[in-house]
């Protein structure tokens, strides 16, 4: 499914399940981004992609309407984020379910605290390294290069890290997606396209009227190459619930607090609630049918 997004991708693969003693990962620069919106990427493989330190990028956390040229955030450093949300097929190759799903739809029902503690209690700080029994540390400590070089350091986006890659750019309130050879702005008009979300339709199962959690990447993708940043579940992102302003991107909020950061909306919301800049929360603890995650790794977290 070619869709002539290019970029640099970090391809882990996972197929060998929790039995395997590593999990090879892959590192190819300039590469169609659309090749890997594929079944294999969504159950055997986990993919990537770059966002390139060094600049600023378009963002503003809670922002209510389009954003200006001053709305800018700083990356410092390069960190990767998954093209899709983490399915229940790859989060059951990571964790060694005793009967692994095939399931392409986002894996739900799963605490920020599981995520990364591996337990629904007590709370993990935002602040805290991730435990080894989760499934963000199994990931760092199984993941190596082909010359044996050990990949680690992965966790949840921090909600800046998110958003910039959501927004991919654009500063529109819905952000932007592409179609064909165009960049389309994404509306409240066209957001059966881009987001999986409730409209009027939604009861009698029109075009963006299914009901419940759906398999990732039947959207059209934003102009970064990520599917499903709109809608379909919530995300985790790292930071605690409470900040008001936002500098660079990579160290989450930590101030104490029992909420942590959701994105995205769900597909039991409206589309309002699926703006790349809308935020809600939730306890660490809470799961839901609605919640899910997406994969990050930070340059330099390594553990």
């Amino acid at each position: 499914r070619a869709t002539g997004i290019l970029g640099d991708a970090l391809v882990i693969d996972v197929s060998g399940g929790a039995k395997a003693a590593t999990w090879p990962v892959e590192t190819l620069e300039g590469v169609d981004l659309g090749t890997f919106n594929c079944d294999v990427c969504k159950t055997d493989r986990i993919v990537l992609r770059k966002v390139s330190g060094g600049r600023a990028y378009a963002a503003r956390p809670d922002s209510r309407g389009e954003l200006t040229a001053q709305d800018r955030l700083n990356v410092k450093r390069d960190y990767w984020i998954g093209l899709f949300p983490v399915t229940a097929a790859q989060y059951d190759r990571v964790m060694g379910a005793a009967r692994p799903t095939d399931d392409m739809a986002p894996r739900i029902h799963v605490s920020y605290n599981e995520i990364r503690s591996g337990r629904k209690t007590p709370d993990i700080a935002s602040s805290d390294p991730v435990v080894d029994e989760s499934f963000m540390g199994r990931l760092s400590a199984k993941c190596r290069t082909a010359d044996g070089r050990p990949v680690g350091g992965f966790d949840l986006p921090t909600e800046v890290q998110w958003e910039i890659a959501a927004r991919a750019g654009s500063t529109g309130l819905y952000g932007a997606f592409v179609k064909g050879d165009e960049v389309v702005d994404a509306t409240s008009a066209n957001d059966g396209e881009y987001a999986w979300c409730w409209t009027s339709d939604y009861a009698s199962g029109g075009a963006n009227g299914k009901k419940g959690v759906q398999k990732v990447g039947l959207k059209l993708p934003n102009v970064w190459g990520l599917y499903d940043t709109a809608g379909n579940v919530y995300e985790w992102c790292r930071d605690n619930l409470g900040a008001t302003a936002w500098d660079g991107a990579e160290d989450p909020y930590a101030e104490k607090s029992p909420y942590r950061v959701l994105r995205s909306g769900f597909y039991n919301l409206g589309i309002g609630d699926s703006r790349p800049s809308y935020r809600d929360m939730a306890n660490a603890y809470w799961a839901s049918d609605g919640v899910g995650f997406r994969l990050a790794l930070t340059a330099g977290s390594e553990r």
